[in-house]
């Protein structure tokens, strides 16, 4: 059975040496700039170079995280990081920009790349897409089942990488723009404010669900269920964890590490005689819980893409592990307090008396399992209330020391020759790669010769240098003379030249393959052919039938008919009716495996309406291919009068809002449009859109309009009025506060500042969309917009009334 990478998260030097010493087979991280973690220590140029150099001089992988969008001005910048990087070693590059993938391409065409996280990937479709662009691992989305796993490797050579422990988002990774528009900080570019982290209301027709932490997810767990991701044939194993400290990188990966083997090696003992005996220790899980969890853990998605256990509803940050409770409140004026401790308790451990205040304090003396006095300041604790353990400090120290204890510094073996008339030669060797120095000239001595005995010690004091000498062999003549500085100097050489050789066995080669940097051209040809662009064209999205009644009698170019809303019958009805329109359908963002035989039934059931009116076929259908799963079924055919079929009366195209939707849409041979969720911030981007066969692209919100202009954006789409989607989930709020009805409907959030954020639970698809509170408003700022080079204008509808549909198409 194949070995299994144990991938460990490091925002430090320190988090590094941890995760080394503790058993991983490669680490990621992130520089100064352009990662999804802008707020971990992270590594600049020299401290990632002896980063890299420690890792492979222990067989370890680096893989270096540019995992953020980038904008045009920034490409320079983020080349030369890549530069540093790849000169430094690294063995693969995170992206989630897929403009920036084709930079790399093009300028360090031997450098991995692997798919990050924040591309939503969760099916083979996108797979294999990535693949196509070159890229040799995924990163796949949390939001999978370990069914959905096993059916995408079946279909792809692709290395697949996994979330096993640590945060989850909400939102499905890349789908949110919740940060960026609620708290200022855009999460897309690594600054994440963590919004999913706070209170809401759930809010139904009227009725709350009340308070709770209804976005924060409880942290991934994956240790049970090792054996079945081994047999899903899943190559990497991922912790998440940039932000938190050594002891936490350094406990993880070496609990991981043990259970991984573990597993490998029952079910090698299973494929021989049928059975295997794989179980995990309460204390390993105790020691997980006590570094950090949110109220327990959760096995995510992987048992189920439904979870009813995945959310922490009464607090979203660290709860520590239970150690006892208040037994009796002693009434003075001092507060004095009978616990009772089912756990020993160490000086310096910090406890939480869970109740509405919340209070934690550091104990200031051990406390032996049983009944203690105890002074807590503040106000009066009911009996009963629950203790938790936030830190434990032994643990903590014990964490330490086995990191101290098992830290080795690079060892080289030495061999020097001295040899009179000749080059002081010093040739150093590693597992890992082999130097060898040439030095001054040896020379015979005057008077007290060199014995080999001295230049042995003195090779050997290596000090603060990154690799110790080991073993040296002296081949020296007699009667030689060679300087203390001329030690000194071969030493340090040696020692430099094995430490790049360690880091970058190839970096001669590497240094020969890369191009410069030079903005992407783009196709002129493309833009002056492109029929979807024409001068101030205006695009509305509608999500039901009376929205299409109501623009019917405004000048609208194309209509997006978005298929989450619109029923089958929905669909059948404007197409039937549309008058110069061209319409396109508004894919769902997220198509599992599992969704595809839907959606693909409810596309033919369109089409097959379509196929009908324009023969004139008089008789009904009845039925649907799949159990009537999108609706009312189709009924009468329609009028073929009513359909000009060049433009009008079918569905033009598609809008894709993931990587996902390229290769599904492709099936059909219509066009694509790519929609948010595909951020557009660079001309490589729009590149690597050419390069699909997109023929106009959404422009992301997340840009100034000078950024807008960098772009030349001819081909781009902008929103100028709209309830913008600012997460896409598979976690349903109104299913954890009132139980699944599945309907599919709107309810709401309200924020603690009394914002509505209205939700739309698709009960098809297991997904929910959150909007904005508040509407994108640029309806006055047109000219402003136009100036951009925007020429192409969307409106997107969501529950507006008729008088405000009419006001913004009149604006």
């Amino acid at each position: 059975m194949k070995n299994i990478e144990i991938l460990s998260p490091v925002g430090s030097y320190e988090a590094l040496v941890a995760a080394i010493s503790s058993g991983c087979d490669a680490v990621y991280l992130g520089g100064n700039r352009f990662s999804a973690r802008a707020y971990a220590t992270n590594f600049d140029a020299d401290l990632l170079k002896q980063a890299v150099f420690y890792a492979h001089a222990h067989d370890k992988r680096v893989y270096y995280a540019l995992n953020t969008v980038i904008k045009e001005k920034e490409l320079s910048d983020a080349y030369a990081d890549i530069k540093v990087a790849y000169l430094a070693g690294v063995d693969a590059i995170i992206v989630q920009d897929l403009g920036l993938a084709m930079m790399i391409r093009e300028c360090f065409h031997d450098l991995p790349l692997h798919a990050s996280t924040q591309l939503t990937i969760h099916n083979s479709y996108g797979v294999n897409i990535l693949e196509t662009m070159g890229f040799s691992r995924v990163v796949l989305s949390r939001e999978l089942s370990l069914d959905d796993i096993t059916s995408i490797k079946a279909q792809t050579e692709m290395a697949l990488e996994v979330f096993v422990h640590g945060a989850l988002c909400y939102s499905f990774s890349g789908q949110c723009l919740m940060s960026s528009l609620i708290g200022g900080r855009s999460g897309n570019r690594g600054h994440c404010a963590q919004t999913c982290r706070l209170p809401y209301d759930v809010l139904y027709q009227g009725q709350k669900a009340g308070t709770g932490y209804y976005l924060s997810p409880k942290d991934i767990a994956s240790l049970e269920v090792l054996p079945n991701m081994v047999r899903a044939g899943i190559d990497s194993l991922k912790i998440e964890g940039r932000m938190k400290s050594e002891q936490y990188v350094a406990k993880v990966t070496e609990v991981y590490k043990k259970y991984t083997l573990l597993a490998i090696n029952e079910l090698t003992k299973e494929q021989e005689n049928n059975q295997h005996n794989f179980q995990v220790s309460d204390v390993d899980i105790e020691t997980l819980n006590q570094l950090f969890n949110r109220g327990g853990f959760t096995n995510g998605y992987l048992t189920g893409n439904s979870i009813s256990n995945l959310i922490t509803l009464n607090k979203p940050n660290h709860q520590g592990v239970l150690i006892g409770r208040v037994i009796n409140a002693i009434k003075d004026k001092k507060n004095h307090y009978i616990i009772e401790c089912n756990k020993a308790i160490g000086k310096g451990d910090t406890l939480l008396i869970q109740d509405a205040l919340d209070r934690s304090f550091m104990i200031g003396e051990a406390l032996s399992i049983g009944q203690h006095p105890l002074f807590i300041k503040g106000t009066a604790i009911k009996d009963g209330t629950k203790i938790y353990r936030l830190s434990d400090l032994t643990l903590l120290k014990e964490i330490t020391e086995s990191i101290n204890n098992r830290i080795i510094k690079p060892k080289a073996d030495a061999i020097l020759i001295a040899k009179i008339g000749e080059p002081l030669t010093l040739t150093l060797i590693h597992e890992q790669g082999r130097v060898c120095i040439k030095h001054d000239i040896v020379e015979t001595a005057m008077n007290q010769p060199i014995s080999s005995e001295w230049l042995s010690v003195q090779l050997c004091k290596t000090g603060e240098a990154p690799i110790d000498i080991t073993n040296p062999t002296i081949e020296a003549d007699d009667l030689i003379f060679v300087a203390m500085k001329s030690i000194k100097n071969i030493r340090r050489e040696a020692i430099d030249a094995l430490y790049d050789e360690i880091a970058n066995p190839s970096k001669n080669k590497r240094s020969a393959h890369i191009k410069p940097y030079a903005p992407a051209n783009l196709k002129e040809s493309l833009v002056e052919s492109n029929k979807f662009i024409k001068k101030n064209k205006l695009t509305v999205l509608i999500r039901n039938r009376q929205q299409f009644e109501i623009i019917s009698g405004y000048n609208v170019d194309n209509l997006y008919l978005d298929s989450l809303f619109l029923s089958v019958e929905d669909v059948k009805y404007i197409l039937k009716n549309a008058s110069n329109q061209v319409i396109y359908l508004k894919l769902p963002t997220i198509i599992r495996d599992k969704d595809e035989s839907y959606l693909k039934a409810y596309i033919e059931l369109i089409d097959m309406a379509y196929q009908m009116s324009s023969r004139d076929i008089e008789h009904d259908i009845v039925g649907d291919p799949v159990g009537d799963p999108v609706g009312d079924s189709v009924d009468a055919p329609m009028d073929e009068t009513s359909i000009d079929l060049k433009e009008n009366g079918h569905i033009k195209g598609f809008v894709v809002s993931s990587f996902d939707g390229f290769e599904f849409a492709k099936v059909y041979g219509k066009e694509i449009i790519s929609d948010e969720g595909i951020w557009v911030m660079n001309r490589f981007m729009i590149k690597r859109l050419e390069t699909l066969g997109v023929r106009g692209y959404q422009v992301s919100p997340e840009l100034s309009a000078t950024e807008i202009a960098d772009l030349d954006p001819t081909a781009g789409i902008y929103t100028v009025y709209g309830y913008q989607g600012v997460m896409t989930t598979a976690q349903c709020a109104y299913k954890e506060g009132f139980g699944c009805n599945h309907e599919s409907d709107y309810y709401q959030l309200v924020d603690r500042l009394d914002n509505h954020i209205d939700v739309y639970k698709n009960c098809d698809y297991c997904t929910n969309i959150l909007f904005n509170a508040f509407p994108l408003y640029l309806l006055d700022r047109l000219e402003e917009v136009a100036r951009t080079g925007i020429n192409h204008f969307r409106i997107d509808l969501l529950k507006e009334t008729q008088q405000e549909i009419m006001a913004i198409m009149d604006a």
